[in-house]
């Protein structure tokens, strides 16, 4: 409990800092992690392999930031009937490359008793800071949500979204 409260402490801390463009506004907790029993994620700073890896072996995973990217698929469905579609295509097409360099993955020079284990690719909806890189701007591309993020037809949109991103044919996934 008492780091969870220093963690919160200096969570609370960093968000109200405005000395540099880096902080304003409170972007600076976009760039400060405090993360907790993390069992098996991807992503820096809090990202951890799975516990129980036999000797000898490391694991890989990965995690992209691809918010703008999931904006112009987004705009390229134009509607949430097209979404399974577009995304499964397209994410396929740009996801298979990344997975293939990682599962060749050997270990360098003399580390030979190493085997590299590739974990998969988390494909969340991971948005960046970024103009454009958010989840609300992605969505407002589709015609059920345009420009009225919240409203009508942005659960249907985020459903449907979720349901392609955690189903990509041919990709591994955490």
């Amino acid at each position: 409990v008492e780091s969870a409260r220093a963690a919160a402490a200096c969570i609370r801390e960093v968000s109200t800092m405005d000395g540099a463009a880096h902080l304003s506004g409170g972007l600076g907790n976009f760039r400060f992690c405090a993360a907790s029993r993390v069992e098996s994620v991807p992503f820096f700073p809090g990202g951890r392999a799975p516990a129980g890896l036999p000797g000898g072996v490391v694991g890989v995973a990965v995690g992209l930031e691809n918010g703008a990217f999931m904006r112009a698929l987004l705009g390229e469905a134009g509607s949430v009937v097209n979404v399974r579609g577009t995304l499964h295509s397209r994410l396929g097409e740009e996801l298979a490359p990344i997975q293939e360099v990682c599962r060749g993955c050997k270990p360098r020079g003399d580390d030979g008793d190493v085997t590299v284990k590739f974990f998969g690719i988390d494909t969340s909806w991971n948005p960046s800071l970024d103009e454009g890189g958010s989840v609300a701007a992605a969505l407002e591309a589709l015609e059920e949500v345009r420009g009225a993020f919240g409203g009508t037809g942005s659960l249907a949109a985020a459903a449907a979204v979720t349901r392609a991103i955690q189903s990509v044919p041919g990709i591994a996934s955490t």
